[in-house]
């Protein structure tokens, strides 16, 4: 695996290995530069890895949901994502004090951004890569554009794998949401 500093100049793409798994690799063109594997078929834990570090990613709460960041085998949160009510944006509180706002961003909400609190564009996740294959069709997949001032964060990382897994439990609600109101109808 290599330290996204060294390949942030080839294009960043996160693609899903297989369609059936909840498995993720960060890619920049053919290196590997960060993975997020979710534990179970179901469950919100995950676990990400850069070459500088390991994470556990989880949601927690049911009327008051916020998604948390850990350093793998800890119990103190890093990172704090608080979704607004829509569930389309909510900010991301690192714990040195600095505030991020992730948000889905046009009318199907197929792009993803991530700001600081000065509104400047960080990383933006999609749209998907072109499909090659048609098993690609089946597959979450993004390209993901950093920004010049971001690409000196030594954290970068850890923001671009917690802002897919963002991206992957706002897919998941969405689907549960249509599944819902389907068998409701």
């Amino acid at each position: 695996m290599k330290p996204i500093a060294e390949v942030l100049s080839l294009p960043l793409a996160i693609l899903q290995p297989r369609a059936t798994a909840r498995s993720f690799e960060l890619r920049a063109g053919e290196e590997l530069a960060g993975t997020l594997a979710f534990r179970s078929s179901f469950g919100s834990l995950a676990l990400a890895r850069t070459a500088e570090s390991a994470w556990t990613f989880k949601r927690v709460g049911s009327f008051s949901p916020r998604a948390t960041v850990r350093n793998e085998g800890s119990e103190r949160d890093l990172v704090v994502y608080t979704p607004r009510w829509s569930g389309q944006s909510g900010e991301i509180a690192l714990e040195g004090g600095e505030r991020l706002r992730f948000a889905a961003t046009g009318f199907w909400g197929t792009r993803f951004t991530l700001s600081d609190a000065a509104g400047q564009t960080l990383a933006t996740f999609g749209p998907e890569p072109e499909a090659h294959r048609f098993s690609d069709l089946f597959r979450a997949q993004a390209v993901v554009a950093v920004d010049s001032a971001a690409s000196a964060r030594p954290d970068l990382g850890l923001l671009l794998l917690f802002g897919w897994y963002l991206v992957v439990l706002h897919h998941e609600d969405a689907t549960a949401a249509t599944v819902a109101v389907t068998a409701a109808g």
